[in-house]
């Protein structure tokens, strides 16, 4: 009975230790009551998936993207490979995409904000200046919205700030905000006509092109920085600005994507 117990717990620990010496967990004592069910979702989970692995992931989705039977118009996974540190004294690759993954989220919360629909996504750009700074305009009043009917903004909060919100609505969206008695704001719907959608459809281009002149300055000091880099061959520095390059022409095709996206909805919106 002893010795089985022994093998038993003797199997508990290699299962912990081999997951440990994967970099998954640093601790052993606290895994030795584990059962082998659990070890097995730690392994499975908690170990960082190696190069290899993601390479795999990406042509699989690559695969899906522009392969037989693949969606026209999708933009597919980051090659992993273009996120590698090779000089990371220098250039974080991982950061270079984390920038440009920040753009493409501002220009998806501006193009939210670019629609004719009774719906607060259209106050998501409006700001007005207070002072010497610039507020957002859903700090400064309550915003009332039920499905059918007009959003109502209450400005009891800040009365003072009325004239502004009204002012910078009007200037900001394609409603047209009204006094709606007392402190409050109505925002009414526009007519639908086509002067309308071509105004929409410039103001998703406006918005696109800051997106595009955004990543192309950080790439723009990334490439810099790869080539100017001290203590790598040429090969090496030259690799890192291409992997630059890359990454730009992926979050340039995924604006791409999504300028599509968005006037194609605005068409379809208007019906026209």
């Amino acid at each position: 009975m002893a010795s089985l117990q022994s093998s038993v717990v003797f199997s508990k620990i290699y299962k912990v230790s081999s997951v440990c010496t994967r970099g998954c967990l640093a601790g052993s004592t606290r895994l030795l009551s584990a059962s082998p069910r659990q070890s097995t979702v730690l392994r499975r989970y908690d170990v960082p998936k190696s190069m290899a692995q993601q390479q795999r992931a990406f042509k699989k989705s690559k695969a899906k993207v522009g392969g037989k039977g693949g969606k026209k118009g999708v933009v597919g996974q980051l090659n992993p490979r273009l996120t590698e540190n090779f000089m990371p004294d220098h250039l974080n690759m991982i950061e270079v995409n984390g920038r440009m993954g920040g753009e493409i989220s501002s220009l998806s919360r501006a193009l939210v904000a670019i629609n004719v629909s009774s719906s607060p996504a259209v106050l998501a750009t409006v700001f007005v200046r207070i002072g010497v700074e610039k507020v957002p305009v859903t700090d400064l009043c309550d915003i009332l919205a039920e499905h059918g009917k007009p959003i109502i903004l209450d400005c009891s909060v800040y009365p003072e700030a009325k004239d502004k919100i009204l002012e910078a609505v009007n200037q900001e969206t394609a409603f047209e905000a009204v006094i709606h008695g007392g402190d409050s704001i109505k925002l009414v719907s526009p007519k639908l006509t086509n002067d309308l959608r071509k105004k929409l459809v410039s103001q998703v281009k406006v918005q696109t092109n800051l997106a595009v002149d955004s990543i192309k300055q950080i790439r723009n000091e990334a490439h810099k920085t790869a080539l100017n880099a001290t203590g790598y061959s040429r090969e090496v520095q030259k690799k890192a600005a291409d992997n630059v390059h890359e990454m730009f022409k992926h979050h340039k095709a995924e604006i791409d994507r999504m300028a599509r996206a968005k006037e194609k909805s605005l068409q379809e919106e208007f019906n026209l």
